[in-house]
């Protein structure tokens, strides 16, 4: 199984130079930098070597799981090198929620993140503790201006299009966002930067090959991730529990901390934590990323559900491929949304609202607020294309 598994991961990178893989602006020089490469049978993280054609020492593997239904996914991390227990994390995608109507798109995911240390004990097996959890949304948004002639007719400013992606967590301190707030394309959405306690500890890229295992063609991008090592002030921004198992990387070596305790002793049932790459506050930044990236991490993910629910955002309403041709329902708001998430509260879910406004011939003048009420706005110099309606006026013309 070890010799067929490393013949399925063990793949040279199509492209080996850092500045396509990573961030243009690192956290760091000292910062730690970590390739999830997608593979045949999921995903493996790299400590990423520039001198290694495979990008690195293999440190996780992620995989998808039995699930209780299909449409919820279940993905497993796992510590490389461990020997008993070595599992650390569990990505749950618990719900997905897609809805779209003539100019405006919407894909919300609830995500749930569990994960844990590992502790060896005096027989030399690890096994899981202090297991944690958390829930993430990630929504995707698309707005297109819509407005109507003297005719009453349809008139679809394509050129309007925009995209917005929204992260929020029910984990206080911690966050995520893209370097901007409006995006031409989706395509264009693939830099993300990860916060902790206010201070910006992560960032991560993806990046496609065409013709490659990752390329743009089969939606499986690599993701580039670098991640600031712990600082000491950042054990006073967390709980004591968790400060008594952080773990401080100088380099790539682990230094454990318990208060006044020496961990070098394995002599009884004394348990000590395994020495690893990340500790728990930077494992979390790993899993929000692959969550962010789910195709990076799952070889049979496709895109023909959210494709048709783009294109119905697209298409004038007497088109075969309209939100009405297909009985898609229109009266939805995001704050429906939010309702429908399968929480206990969601007071802590944030979406993005759009602002009516109608186009000008210099291009559409980009103003929004979000849900706590922030106004936002910017100027976006696109070219102006014609609407993908005639008049009737004009199709009277052309019959005669």
């Amino acid at each position: 199984m070890g010799a067929t598994w490393a013949r399925l991961t063990d793949r040279s990178l199509p492209a080996n130079r850092s500045e396509l893989y990573f961030h243009e602006n690192p956290i760091s020089d000292d910062c730690k930098k970590l390739l999830c490469c997608p593979t045949a049978v999921g995903c493996v993280v790299r400590e990423y070597d520039p001198k290694d054609p495979a990008g690195g020492r293999p440190v996780y593997s992620v995989s998808r799981s039995n699930s209780y239904s299909e449409f919820v996914p279940r993905y497993e991390i796992r510590a490389l090198g461990i020997k008993g227990a070595s599992l650390v994390g569990v990505l749950d995608k618990e719900e997905t929620h897609l809805r779209t109507k003539l100019g405006e798109y919407i894909c919300m995911q609830l995500w749930k993140i569990k994960h844990n240390d590992l502790v060896m004990r005096h027989h030399g097996k690890a096994y899981p503790h202090d297991s944690r959890s958390l829930h993430v949304v990630i929504a995707k948004q698309a707005k297109i201006d819509i407005t109507h002639n003297e005719y009453q007719d349809v008139l679809i400013h394509t050129e309007t299009e925009r995209w917005v992606e929204t992260f929020s967590t029910d984990l206080p301190g911690l966050a995520a966002r893209l370097p901007n707030e409006l995006y031409k394309t989706a395509q264009e959405m693939d830099k993300l930067s990860l916060y902790w306690q206010r201070g910006r500890v992560g960032v991560a890229k993806k990046q496609g090959f065409a013709g490659a295992i990752g390329g743009r063609q089969y939606g499986r991008p690599y993701i580039g991730l670098e991640l600031a090592t712990i600082l000491h002030s950042e054990y006073h921004e967390q709980d004591a529990a968790e400060v008594d198992r952080s773990v401080v990387l100088t380099g790539f070596q682990a230094m454990v901390r318990r208060g006044q305790q020496d961990f070098q002793s394995t002599v009884g049932d004394q348990e000590h934590p395994v020495h690893r790459l990340l500790p728990a506050n930077r494992l979390r930044m790993l899993l929000l990323t692959l969550a962010w990236s789910e195709k990076t991490m799952d070889c049979s993910s496709s895109d023909e559900t959210t494709e048709t629910f783009i294109q119905a955002m697209r298409a004038h309403p007497d088109a075969p491929l309209s939100a009405k041709s297909k009985s898609f329902p229109a009266n939805w708001s995001s704050h429906d949304l939010k309702r429908q998430l399968q929480v206990e509260s969601s007071e802590w879910v944030h979406l993005h609202k759009w602002e009516e406004h109608v186009p000008s011939e210099r291009g559409p003048r980009i103003s929004s607020v979000t849900d706590a009420g922030t106004p936002r706005g910017g100027h976006v110099p696109v070219a102006r294309a014609p609407p993908l309606l005639l008049s009737k006026a004009q199709e009277h013309q052309g019959q005669t």
